[in-house]
């Protein structure tokens, strides 16, 4: 953990910001040596919106520094100069594997990890897989959430990996995305059965 990294995240949390910070496990299929990868998601304005992503390679040494300017100004242009840029409709996946809140995360969100980075390196979508601090309820786990569509799963099993990786597993939208008239709307729109036709008519709207 970078020096005084600790500090500013207890700092942080005392300003009461509108936004907080979640850790997220080193991947060495996209991890850079000396460098850090900062994830920003931003919910859009608008009910039916996904989230807006930036991606930032941060000097790890420079880390702290970087979320201190961060917290002062998320349009600052000295940020410019680490922004990464990411592929045409790349989509961020993330499982919670955090055993020390809940053993379950551990116990079975592991193997989804494992099970959906396999899976993502043969879709045509650019897909990355982490895992992640928290995704939701515990008592759901093995949770997974998608960025930017927002979508999340919970108590997961063998056969929907591929439908999450392929899109054919409707999965609910995060809470945070749509009221719950919107999430009624969008198990409609599939038709009560969770597959594509629903994913691509929620979409669409």
């Amino acid at each position: 953990m970078p020096a005084g990294l600790k500090d500013l995240v207890y700092e942080f949390y005392a300003k009461g910001f509108s936004w907080g910070l979640l850790a997220i496990a080193p991947n060495p299929a996209y991890s850079v040596e000396g460098m850090t990868r900062i994830l920003e998601h931003t919910l859009m304005a608008e009910p039916l919106n996904a989230f807006t992503a930036r991606d930032f390679l941060v000097p790890t040494d420079n880390v702290v520094r970087f979320l201190a300017l961060y917290a002062e100004n998320q349009d600052a242009q000295e940020l410019d100069a680490f922004q990464h840029p990411r592929s045409a409709g790349a989509r961020d996946t993330f499982i919670c594997t955090h055993g020390a809140i809940d053993a379950c995360c551990a116990k079975f969100g592991y193997p989804v990890f494992k099970e959906l980075s396999r899976l993502a390196e043969g879709t045509s979508m650019p897909t990355r897989v982490w895992r992640r601090s928290h995704v939701d309820g515990h008592r759901f786990a093995p949770t997974v959430m998608e960025i930017p569509s927002g979508r999340s799963w919970g108590r997961l099993r063998g056969p929907h990996m591929g439908g999450i990786i392929n899109h054919d597993v409707l999965g609910l939208r995060h809470e945070a995305m749509l009221p719950w008239v919107g999430r009624i709307a969008e198990r409609a729109a599939a038709g009560g059965r969770g597959v594509r036709p629903g994913w691509l008519g929620m979409d669409a709207l």
